[in-house]
């Protein structure tokens, strides 16, 4: 019966919501240190391949001063040329590219466009053999951003890794494209109100990418996998600090997708193509409910969801009092972050991912489906011999490996000086989910230790013992 009250309370709260309005908030640019850029969760940059001969699609490009300057570009929607950059060395061949020229106003010329200086070096540059690469940094500059280059401005880092005066085997290095802003917003939506950020994180002067599934299948189903890249991250001010923590359980990150949640409730996204605002729509079509013990404990929470097409597509959730609300579907587990408090040790949090693919739970309109993921957690022991200068599987089990080290040899010492056994250890979850952070402790700044290990033969004596090397 309380169950059935749930599902009825959660599809006249959907009803509500389909005559809702939609809401419109302004986007605000935010400046990003370089170093603040490195930290961000997800964010990868764009790289772009330094060619040794000016691409046809650039229609001209000033004198340089070194025999050798390097060019790229970003290819734009229908092949048009997006963005086009050369590298100089304005000391003369071999003193290494520290000058960019770039296409701002992207008519494909660069000879009206300024030069710009690399940033200072932190100390003086020692000298380097002809050829040998070096990093540099341009930036911060005001790019243009949005589709075609036709929204705001917004600063850009471009960080070149070329050799000096080129390369005689072939190789001319990269320029990698990075934002330096994010844009913010003030939501406040269903009654909750929380700060938001989108992050350019694959550097492509567009805000608003989602990520691409990529599978990798193997001979066998267990060591394939899939997983999600190339698109924008957005940032959320999950616990009302008035920042954005950086954690390595990526706590305050999720990955832009076209539908969000706020007060445990989906809303479709639309970022304008200026970049001026972002707009949030309620979902107005058929809902259900996942349910699940552990959602109480959810700090983050991935899923991949079926779209009409069948195509899997990446969204973060929300639950709320152990519920969580979905539109009526396809669901499978992606990335959790969990988060509790233990009145021993304070809060502790962990991190899970589902690398294979997922068990599908088919979610129907007004109905409520379990869904399975964190605890109870699991331990899966594994061993595998090397010995002899060799790796071997051991017999396949984890106690014939041991047992091939350990057992007496035929002098009566127990095992042989060369081989070695290797433990690992996963932590798997209900949804066969692997957890491989944690962390714990006041702000949860502390990493978990490595954890202890002893091995006991069958007449209980320790024949070996200690702590696991990574974690």
């Amino acid at each position: 019966m309380k169950m059935m009250q749930a599902v009825a309370c959660g599809l006249a709260m959907a009803l509500a919501a389909s005559f809702a309005p939609a809401a419109e908030f302004p986007l605000r640019v935010a400046l990003l240190s370089e170093a603040k850029v490195s930290s961000l969760p997800g964010v990868s940059g764009l790289f772009i391949q330094l060619l040794k001969d000016k691409p046809s699609a650039i229609a001209g490009a000033p004198q340089a001063k070194s025999d050798k300057p390097l060019y790229g570009f970003i290819p734009g929607e229908a092949k048009e040329l997006r963005w086009a950059l050369m590298l100089d060395e304005t000391g003369g061949t071999g003193k290494g590219y520290d000058t960019l020229i770039l296409d701002l106003n992207h008519n494909g010329d660069l000879t009206d466009d300024a030069p710009i200086a690399a940033r200072p070096l932190p100390s003086p540059a020692a000298s380097q053999p002809a050829g040998s690469f070096s990093q540099r940094t341009f930036g911060p500059i005001e790019a243009p951003v949005g589709p075609e280059g036709k929204g705001k401005t917004a600063p850009v880092f471009v960080l070149s890794m070329a050799p000096s005066g080129g390369s005689s085997e072939g190789y001319y290095g990269y320029a990698r494209i990075l934002p330096g802003a994010r844009l913010e917003a003030d939501i406040a939506l269903g009654g909750a109100k929380e700060k938001i950020a989108l992050v350019d994180a694959n550097g492509n002067l567009r805000y608003g990418d989602a990520p691409k599934r990529q599978e990798y299948n193997a001979p066998t189903a267990a060591d394939s996998y899939r997983y999600y890249s190339s698109g924008d991250i957005v940032l959320r001010d999950r616990d009302g600090s008035g920042d954005f923590e950086s954690d390595m359980c990526d706590s305050e990150s999720e990955d832009f997708a076209p539908m969000m949640y706020f007060g445990g409730k989906p809303y479709s996204v639309e970022v304008a193509d200026d970049l001026s605002s972002i707009r949030l729509e309620p979902y107005a079509g058929p809902m259900g409910q996942l349910a699940s013990d552990n959602f109480d404990f959810v700090r983050a929470l991935s899923l991949e969801r079926k779209t009409d097409d069948g195509a899997p597509q990446l969204i973060s959730v929300q639950p709320v009092n152990g519920l969580l609300k979905v539109p009526a579907g396809e669901y499978g587990l992606y990335r959790c972050v969990l988060k509790a408090d233990d009145p021993k040790t304070g809060p502790v949090m962990a991190r899970g991912m589902l690398r294979t693919k997922p068990d599908w739970v088919k979610v129907e309109a007004g109905a409520s489906a379990a869904f399975r993921f964190g605890a109870p957690l699991e331990l899966r022991v594994k061993a595998s011999q090397r010995g002899g200068g060799s790796s071997a599987a051991g017999g396949g089990t984890f106690l014939k490996a041991l047992s091939d080290v350990f057992a007496p040899s035929a002098g009566g010492q127990a095992g042989s000086t060369d081989q070695t056994v290797d433990i690992n250890v996963e932590v798997r979850g209900a949804g066969d989910e692997t957890y491989d952070v944690y962390l714990k402790g006041a702000g949860l700044k502390d990493r978990a230790m490595p954890p202890k290990f002893k091995i006991i033969d069958a007449n209980k004596k320790v024949v070996d013992s200690g702590q696991l090397e990574y974690g």
